[in-house]
């Protein structure tokens, strides 16, 4: 964060540092909150980051969410996390989105809550979905989903799959690679082993002599570098394959029944280039520059299917179309990725 965040964030934070400890004000305190803060916006920041990236949504802003008490109100309303502009048939059309990080297999919220939510949408006549980070998985579901439970509401993690519109407000398609496909790296033993039923030590020095993508056993020299990242985005079983004395091969394959989101992309390229368990996803928000898009990716994908790449692409629409968006047969003529 810069120092003009820091300070910014400081100066909205210190009555309530004052309220809470009246007696105990310390830089300490104020920092701590202020990480705080920052590690409770990771999960917004990285599906704004997400949302920026595909290039799908003209804008996205975050509503604040800290509005001055006002004794007159009877019935609270409670801001969203955002107001997003996802272009469909050609125009913008706005929806609030509340994110959450939840590993639960349902979304439980209390009445109180959801009508807050709700209370504010419909003073704006917008349509009011939730984002919810489930692992590496992001859903995008309307509200109007969530299910009585006994005193509460619930949302199924089920039905947030089955009702998704992640894919056709944001075009976060699913990829699956080609089964056939394979990502085989040659390598030069440089430590002088006996001979070839010799077992590899647990411990060797060797140089990179070839890698290279192949299908049916044929290399495939003739495509677009960029869809490595797709290969590199899959999730693959790995063989060590002994071929000479002094030379072993190793080989990536997709595994069976596998997909991604296109915008696993991102992710895997920020995780590489940050060369770091964790991204930190304020930073990528804020300074706005990203390895890749996930337009330029899209217009990717036909390549990727002829050059081998690729299997299929899945566009995903919502067991249940919204009566907010465009007709749906509209929507899906209109696709041109």
């Amino acid at each position: 964060m810069t120092d003009e965040e820091i300070s910014n964030l400081a100066f909205l934070l210190y009555p309530h540092v004052v309220r809470s400890k009246p007696d105990a004000i310390a830089i300490e305190s104020l920092a701590k909150r202020v990480k705080g803060m920052q590690a409770g916006l990771q999960p917004e920041d990285e599906f704004a980051a997400t949302v920026d990236w595909l290039g799908n949504c003209a804008a996205i802003h975050r509503i604040e969410q800290a509005p001055m008490v006002h004794p007159a109100l009877t019935e609270k309303m409670q801001a969203p996390d955002f107001m997003a502009f996802p272009v469909l048939c050609g125009r913008p059309f706005p929806i609030l989105i509340e994110v959450k990080s939840h590993e639960g297999p349902s979304l439980d919220w209390s009445e109180k809550y959801l009508s807050s939510l709700r209370r504010f949408a419909e003073y704006l006549n917008l349509p009011l979905l939730v984002a919810w980070k489930r692992g590496a998985l992001w859903l995008l579901a309307d509200l109007n989903h969530f299910e009585k439970n006994v005193t509460a509401y619930r949302l199924p993690f089920r039905k947030a799959i089955l009702e998704d519109l992640y894919c056709v407000l944001s075009r976060n398609l699913r990829i699956q690679m080609n089964l056939d496909l394979e990502f085989i790296g040659d390598f030069k033993i440089t430590d002088e082993l006996e001979d070839i039923a010799t077992p590899l030590p647990e411990r060797f020095r060797a140089e990179i002599a070839h890698v290279g993508f192949f299908r049916g056993g044929k290399e495939i020299t003739d495509y677009e570098h960029k869809l490595s990242w797709l290969v590199y985005c899959t999730p693959d079983e790995v063989e060590l394959r002994r071929t000479g004395k002094q030379t072993y091969q190793q080989i990536f394959r997709p595994l069976p029944d596998q997909s991604f989101t296109l915008s696993n992309v991102l992710t895997t390229q920020l995780f590489l280039g940050a060369g770091r368990e964790s991204i930190d996803w304020h930073s990528v928000l804020r300074e706005g520059k990203f390895p890749s898009s996930g337009r330029e990716f899209r217009g990717l994908l036909r390549k990727g299917i002829d050059q081998g790449f690729v299997k299929y692409v899945f566009d995903i629409i919502p067991h249940t179309w919204p009566s907010f968006l465009p007709k749906q047969s509209k929507v899906m003529a209109m696709r041109m990725d």
